[in-house]
């Protein structure tokens, strides 16, 4: 029995956003689609105008598998099988990551190193036929050791390359004289993998960041920039960023300076997002000792993030994502807690001044940790909204929803 696999048999809802009404009501309508019952963790990852999704596909505790398929905005292809185990680590925060470019795709997923409940390594595997078959895995962390690698974000960059990013926690487990354990820092490293899975510059970001928070990473015409959550030796645990400039990592700053103390992790990453050489940011937060969202632009002048905007404070659960829209405009997404089991998927739109511009009601699911991290991502003049449902029955449907928002 795998005791340290945190399993929740959840299915994925896409919803398609469309600008083609003239209020804000929302009109739905359901899409037939190929995944399967038992389908989970959905991650998405768009280029332009191709958008890839990948799932994990759970048989109990037999047997692990990821697959992808792609959505062109109105027919999905064939889910096809990425890689297959019998010990990997599926956990519903830590969820395996996705990119490609031209016809690379790499992905990536958890695999058990040893007996311990968080002893796992990242594993990828990369296509050059655009997922029609699929090398051998490999593993990005060269350190050997037993512990925990995860929460992995990757971003296609120029030259057909991969920057992956990812939790690594070499320096966790210290051993004393007396041979004694004790739990040092989690660190925060990043390569370069080329489409053979070659891998370069190899480099420690931040030598002490909290445990379990996702990471973002995007791609943008400053430079790739990541988002994460930091972890202070006073254990305020604000979140920062980083810009790689084709050769190093920048010294890692505060998006702000909540100043929230914590001394747990909180499983609450930020969020990054871009349009051109505008950038900003999205996170939870408890700095007031109540749960709140923020969102926040980027600015060269000052090389650092503005002041950001409240944009929620009522019953936040966090799980928050981040997109442009097409029309420039920002959209923020996160969970609302209905106190009744159950989650209200909220978003809000935002012009690029940060000014308020809509607020919405994307779904409703669980407020447990089965409903995951909902996604969104724009797609041509639309955008696809991923989230879970587990009741009446648990299974996979998608959606479309037409609405004037986008215009």
């Amino acid at each position: 029995m795998k005791i340290y696999k945190t399993i929740f048999y959840c299915p994925l809802i896409l919803i398609l956003l469309s600008g083609c009404s003239n209020d804000a009501s929302l009109v739905i309508r359901e899409i037939p689609n190929p995944f399967p019952s038992n389908a989970m963790f959905p991650n998405l990852y768009q280029n332009g105008d191709e958008l890839m999704i990948s799932y994990i596909h759970s048989e109990g505790d037999t047997l692990d598998q990821l697959y992808y398929c792609q959505f062109d905005g109105s027919q999905f292809s064939a889910p096809s099988k990425i890689a297959e185990g019998t010990d990997w680590f599926v956990n519903w925060a830590d969820i395996p990551a996705i990119a490609f470019v031209n016809n690379s795709v790499i992905a990536s997923w958890l695999d058990k190193s040893a007996n311990g409940n968080y002893d796992y390594d990242i594993k990828m595997s990369i296509s050059k036929d655009n997922g029609k078959s699929w090398g051998v895995p490999f593993i990005p962390h060269k350190d050997g050791v037993a512990a925990e690698h995860g929460f992995v974000s990757i971003e296609a960059i120029k030259g057909g390359k991969f920057q992956a990013v990812w939790l690594d926690g070499r320096i966790t487990k210290v051993i004393d004289k007396k041979g004694k354990e004790s739990h040092g820092q989690m660190t925060l490293r990043s390569a370069i993998i080329d489409s053979d899975g070659t891998m370069t510059k190899e480099i420690e970001i931040d030598n002490r960041i909290c445990d379990c928070c996702q990471t973002s990473l995007k791609n943008t015409e400053i430079g790739t920039f990541v988002v994460y959550r930091d972890r202070s030796n006073d254990e305020i645990r604000d979140n920062y960023f980083s810009i790689f400039d084709d050769n190093e990592w920048s010294e890692p700053q505060a998006i702000h300076h909540d100043e929230w103390k914590i001394s747990g992790c909180p499983v609450n990453g930020p969020v990054l997002e871009s349009f051109g050489k505008n950038v900003s940011a999205a996170w939870y937060t408890e700095t007031n000792g109540l749960p709140e969202v923020y969102l926040a632009n980027y600015s060269s002048d000052i090389q650092g993030f503005e002041d950001p905007v409240l944009v929620s404070k009522e019953n936040v659960m966090g799980r928050i994502d981040l997109i442009y829209l097409p029309n420039g405009n920002i959209m923020v997404s996160w969970l609302e807690d209905l106190k009744n089991k159950k989650a209200k998927i909220q978003a809000k739109i935002y012009d690029n001044k940060l000014k308020l511009v809509e607020s919405l009601t994307l779904g409703e699911t669980s407020s447990s940790r089965s409903s995951g991290f909902p996604k969104i991502v724009k797609l041509k003049n639309t955008v696809l909204v991923c989230y879970t449902v587990t009741e009446p029955e648990i299974r996979l449907v998608t959606k479309e929803i037409n609405s004037d928002l986008l215009k």
